[in-house]
């Protein structure tokens, strides 16, 4: 692999760390404040499989892989816009996403839950509040 993505075997202990940290179940793991703010996500994918960052009818994508993530996360809605676009099959080492969040978390708590629920690639590879 190219290092884009988790390999199956980290992905798995990731998401057993998390469920047992959240007492086995399934479902939104995070508590929720009562101020949105800024969550800026730094992401890294291999594009092969995508139709591009941005979201679209019909197609995988980037985008949309991040907000199922983030709202099995979360049980929060969100859109997740991005700095910029990239088209079907191009990887990605930095691409910059930005989602309003009400999520009250430590940030490696937020990446660490959403790369166990993203797919093989695509990875968040760090965090921080605009």
């Amino acid at each position: 692999t190219s290092g884009l993505v988790l390999s199956k075997r980290k992905k798995r202990k990731l998401m057993a760390e998390e469920r047992k940290k959240a007492g086995g179940g399934g479902g939104a793991l995070l508590p929720l404040g009562d101020t949105a703010r800024g969550l800026v996500l730094r992401v890294e994918y291999d594009g092969r499989l995508f139709a591009g960052s941005q979201k679209q009818l019909d197609a995988r994508t980037v985008q949309e892989e991040l907000e199922t993530g983030f709202q099995r996360l979360t049980g929060e809605e969100c859109t997740a816009g991005s700095s910029s676009r990239t088209d079907a099959g191009v990887h990605a080492l930095d691409n910059v996403f930005l989602i309003k969040t009400k999520v009250d978390a430590p940030l490696a708590t937020i990446v660490a839950g959403l790369n166990t629920r993203l797919p093989e690639d695509l990875v968040v590879a760090r965090a921080a509040w605009a």
